[in-house]
């Protein structure tokens, strides 16, 4: 039976090969003798060689490459973006929250705290995350623990960044290695997230002494979120 050569042509295609088949021989020779033709059938399929070639595309493995390092470099972006809002949560908004204690709101001006607010952030997007880490890590409300995986998140995104396809070119040609870059990179994407998310979780004191917390904080977000057609209930 030359069923590889049949079923190499697609991998849907196989059962319409194989069925049919099956079907003529149980008609002819009953169900035993046809069980058994069908079992043969399956064997010479694992023991084909191009078995594990028949779903395999080339192109949509480098795709799938690509797909992932995109992933991975956008979490450490999602990542440097939250150590921007770090800042501005501990740095920005605190001073704020004090000052507006301090003398009951009187000086509060909300038209320039607003423009305040957007100069502050701006300067941060301005920042390399580099730069941004290194103020972060004179901050006492964040672990040591968390500052050197920030260290290390650092050195992991400039690599990706900088050096990751020039090093991993020989991997890259064959589809071993592209499969061990698809591992490489899907851990680097979850690494970036979890450090991002340990981050929010270490900012929680800030954000309830800020009020950005409780009930009706949640009741605001909702409203923003339905101002902008947004589901609030995905995370």
């Amino acid at each position: 039976m030359a069923v590889c050569g049949q079923a190499a042509s697609a991998t849907a295609d196989w059962k319409a090969d194989i069925w049919p088949l099956s079907k003529k021989v149980r008609f002819h020779t009953g169900d035993f003798q046809a069980s058994i033709v069908e079992q043969l059938l399956f064997i010479e399929l694992r023991h084909c060689k191009d078995w594990a070639q028949m779903a395999y595309d080339e192109g949509e493995h480098v795709k799938e490459v690509f797909a992932y390092f995109g992933r991975a470099y956008y979490e450490a972006g999602v990542l440097e973006t939250g150590l921007s809002i770090a800042l501005m949560q501990i740095d920005y908004l605190s001073r704020v929250r004090d000052q507006y204690l301090a003398d009951r709101g009187r000086s509060f001006d909300r038209t320039q705290y607003e423009a305040e607010f957007d100069r502050f952030m701006e300067n941060q997007h301005a920042q390399t995350l580099g730069n941004l880490i290194k103020r972060v890590s004179t901050l006492p409300e964040l672990s040591d623990s968390l500052k050197e995986r920030l260290r290390d998140a650092k050195k992991r995104r400039d690599f990706l960044g900088h050096h990751y396809f020039r090093e991993r070119a020989v991997e890259f040609s064959n589809r071993t290695g592209r499969d061990k870059m698809i591992a490489e990179l899907h851990n680097d994407g979850d690494m970036f997230e979890a450090i991002d998310r340990d981050l929010y979780a270490e900012l929680a004191p800030i954000r309830e002494k800020l009020g950005m917390s409780g009930e009706k904080f949640q009741k605001y977000l909702a409203q923003f979120y339905a101002a902008h057609g947004v589901d609030s209930s995905t995370e």
